[in-house]
């Protein structure tokens, strides 16, 4: 979150007179603010403040004499700077279970479809990068616990690299 620099650079024989930033910042497509000045051939730029989302953007420059264009395509990135949460559903925690135990969670995130996990068994990492489906229930078995209680944590990573462990 903060300010964004979206660089650009406009080509034209003649001289460029302004660009226009477009995008979706406030949801709806539309422009968002113009540049004069701009060098043909240079590299340019509009910084934009923005919070977490996706967003399409691209910028339309014209030239002296009124000839106008777009990048051939709108270009698209997001901002997560929101960490994935995660709900331990099954089994309670520092509960006594069975040789095989069925562990089951639940990871949200704000933006990502899919996040990466990894089960942690009593401090041990017991298996990694579990793909777990964004507010959808993961199921792992693992055996081979001795009888007793056991800890288990469930730590998250979504494609921006924020990190949570469960509590």
């Amino acid at each position: 979150e903060g300010n964004i620099t979206l660089k650009f650079t406009a080509s034209d024989l003649r001289e460029v007179d302004s660009c226009i930033l477009y995008g979706n910042f406030n949801t709806t497509w539309r422009a968002n603010a113009t540049k004069g000045g701009i060098i043909s051939g240079t590299q340019d730029s509009f910084v934009i403040n923005l919070t977490n989302s996706t967003y399409i953007w691209n910028v339309q420059c014209n030239d002296t004499v009124g000839n106008s264009a777009y990048n051939l395509s709108n270009f698209t990135f997001s901002i997560d700077t929101v960490v994935p949460s995660i709900t331990l559903n099954r089994p309670s925690h520092n509960s006594q279970v069975p040789r095989n135990v069925i562990f089951n969670w639940t990871a949200n995130d704000n933006l990502d479809k899919g996040l990466r996990c990894n089960l942690t068994v009593d401090l041990v990492v017991n298996v990694s990068n579990i793909e777990s489906a964004n507010a959808t229930e993961t199921n792992i078995t693992i055996g081979g616990f001795a009888d007793g209680y056991h800890n288990w944590s469930v730590t998250c990573v979504d494609n921006a690299t924020n990190t949570n462990t469960s509590t």
